[in-house]
């Protein structure tokens, strides 16, 4: 079961709400606090609330993402045939333009030309190509057919590369951007600019440990729960971290009207994602070799060798959706495999 509702964040859900309204020029929303203050979970919430939305989603792992990665994600939900010009620019940088729109070979390259790009030794030339597709990036969103939010997460996880490109390059188009909205969560968040400081506002989550807030969200997600003092305990012991209380509550709780929740084929709501994790697996299994495998991984900037059991391809193809999983980068990778084995269903 998944909870649709989040626990005494009503302010904070009004910025959401200010933020992705497209006539609104809040652009850019911040939201700073301790680990376990709940704002991987309020991000979550958020975009799952704006499912109308296309949102590219990137938590930063340790060493920041590289900020084609970025680019990549942010592509991959757009749509390749929504870049024009940033196509033309990735083209041009690595020496192998594109064209005709509808080769399918060189859209499935452009991830490898982008981390090519990231890769460039001689930093002033680095940043002078970021500078190149950034302004073809954001001339390109002018003609984008719907709005995008941009997710980045556990930001002081960020690269100085990638801080440096967030504060001055990418969020000063943002503030500047009609159909482009950005939410940014971490310990640490970037150094407000002045030139796009009046398009953003910064919350403080403080997690959420008063029993009534959770008591209230209980009767509105339709749970039983423990008596107050009982979940006193269990918001000290986890120190009113959200996404911890709303698991062991859920655990602990039964719905108040007696019954489980399906979908509509009649299985237990949480089985989807277990079909789909499982699905990808096997998948993955029958369609990429070994050395393939290795290569998504490197295509994604994820260091396959961290992986736990990474020499042979069950085992690599298990640790990977998992490490997918726990990254919220699952879609990302779908999109990815889709363009790379077209002939395999990789839905639920």
């Amino acid at each position: 079961m998944h909870s649709p509702a989040i626990a005494n964040y009503t302010h904070e859900l009004e910025q959401f709400n200010q933020l992705i309204d497209m006539s609104n020029r809040l652009n850019i929303l911040m939201l700073q606090g301790e680990s376990g203050s709940g704002k991987s979970h309020f991000i979550s919430h958020c975009l799952k609330l704006a499912k109308d939305i296309p949102s590219a989603h990137v938590k930063l792992e340790n060493g920041g993402e590289s900020v084609t990665t970025l680019f990549n994600v942010m592509g991959s939900k757009v749509g390749r045939e929504h870049l024009p010009l940033f196509n033309e620019a990735v083209g041009s940088l690595v020496c192998e333009p594109l064209k005709d729109e509808a080769d399918a070979m060189w859209q499935i390259k452009l991830r490898r030309h982008l981390r090519e790009i990231g890769k460039t030794a001689d930093l002033p030339t680095k940043l002078a190509h970021f500078q190149v597709l950034t302004d073809s990036w954001f001339a390109d969103s002018l003609n984008f057919p719907r709005p995008l939010i941009v997710a980045i997460d556990t930001y002081e996880k960020r690269s100085t590369e990638f801080d440096n490109w967030i504060r001055e390059e990418f969020l000063f188009g943002i503030a500047h951007s009609n159909n482009i909205k950005v939410l940014i969560g971490g310990q640490q968040l970037p150094q407000a600019d002045a030139e796009w400081e009046a398009f953003i506002s910064t919350l403080q989550l403080q997690g959420v440990s008063d029993p009534q807030d959770w008591l209230a969200w209980g009767e509105e997600v339709g749970l039983e729960l423990p008596a107050a003092d009982v979940i006193m305990g269990i918001c000290l012991a986890l120190k009113g971290n959200p996404s911890a209380i709303v698991q062991t509550l859920e655990a602990a709780a039964v719905p108040a009207d007696n019954t489980t929740e399906t979908t509509d084929s009649g299985q237990p709501s949480g089985g989807s994602t277990y079909q789909l994790r499982k699905r990808i697996r096997e998948n993955m299994i029958e369609a990429f070799s070994l050395s393939e495998m290795k290569d998504l991984c490197f295509d994604l900037d994820i260091d396959y060798e961290n992986l736990p059991d990474h020499s042979h391809k069950p085992g690599l193809a298990r640790e990977l959706v998992g490490y997918l999983g726990r990254n919220n980068r699952l879609e990302e990778f779908v999109d990815i495999v889709k363009e790379e084995r077209p002939e395999f269903e990789w839905a639920v």
